[in-house]
C-alpha cells in the first residue's frame, strides 16, 4: 500500500497492489454480517470486489456480481460499468 495524500478530515488517496486488495477482500468478506447495516462498510466493500475481480481476472464474475448488488443498488452497478467500459475503449 502507497499512501499518496492525505486531506485534513477530508480523504485518503491511497494505491494498493492486487494481493491487497484481494486480502482487504477476504478480511471484509469475513466481517460483512457483523456490518451489513454500515453503508460505509457496504459501499467500500463492493468497491474493493470490483476492483478485486478486475485486478484479477479482467471482468466481474458472476459471483462478483451477486456480491456488489447484494452491497449497492442496482442503478449504480450500471454507472460504474459504462465508465468502466467507456475507460477501456479510450485506453485502446
Amino acid at each position: 500500500m502507497n499512501i499518496e495524500k492525505i486531506e485534513h478530515d477530508d480523504c485518503v488517496n491511497v494505491t494498493l497492489d492486487t494481493e491487497e486488495v484481494k486480502c482487504l477482500c477476504e478480511a471484509l468478506y469475513g466481517a460483512f454480517y457483523d456490518n451489513e447495516d454500515n453503508p460505509v462498510f457496504r459501499k467500500l466493500y463492493s468497491e474493493l470486489i470490483i476492483a478485486r475481480d478486475i485486478c484479477l481476472y479482467g471482468h466481474l464474475d458472476d459471483f462478483g456480481i451477486a456480491s456488489v448488488v447484494s452491497c449497492k443498488d442496482i442503478k449504480k452497478i450500471s454507472e460504474q460499468a459504462k465508465e468502466i467500459n467507456q475507460t477501456r475503449k479510450e485506453e485502446a
